[in-house]
């Protein structure tokens, strides 16, 4: 598998013809390498490296390499975003192959019809459903969202919602921990 990663990460290889300025890293080289092999022994890998050798394009090129399903874990969701709507259609585009994604979130992401459900009878009740005129204020323009949301079969995705949101808000249309 050497050869074939040097055939994309070589100073005349894939992503050196695709981009302009891509710069061979012989580390990014190797962990493209240790990646495959855990890949091919069906093992996990722990890999850390400095900023600016190249850590996504080293995983996502072994993983695309694979063809068979390959799930990525990231800390962040600016690197989830990162990798879903700028390396991975990058390297689409440098492969000239499409790239089937898939994006999940963790559970305070998306709106929880049952939740959402059980708040607005609180709020139907006259209940005291916020502490503050703020979060009250919001609550109508959020539950006119999910609305929208149920009615377009949107995702509910409240990464996607206008305004901030705070975190008793987010309490309040989230599924629980257990």
């Amino acid at each position: 598998m050497t050869q074939t990663l040097l055939d994309f990460f070589g100073p005349a290889g894939v992503l050196a013809q695709a981009w302009p300025g891509f710069e061979h890293r012989p580390g990014q080289v190797r962990m493209a390498e240790a990646v495959a092999q855990a890949i091919e022994a069906g093992s996990h890998l722990v890999i850390e490296g400095s900023t600016g050798i190249g850590k996504g394009y080293a995983y996502l090129i072994p993983a695309l390499l694979a063809e068979q399903p390959v799930m990525v874990s990231t800390a962040t969701k600016a690197l989830q975003d990162q990798l879903s709507q700028k390396d991975l259609p990058a390297l689409a585009e440098a492969l000239g192959r499409p790239i089937s994604v898939a994006v999940v979130k963790g559970r305070h992401t998306y709106a929880c019809v049952l939740e959402w459900q059980k708040s607005r009878q609180l709020a139907d009740a006259n209940l005291a459903l916020f502490s503050t005129a703020e979060d009250a204020s919001a609550w109508i323009a959020l539950d006119a969202w999910i609305t929208e949301q149920e009615d377009s079969e949107g995702d509910g995705d409240l990464d996607h919602y206008s305004a901030p949101l705070s975190h008793t808000l987010r309490e309040r249309v989230t599924v629980e921990q257990h």
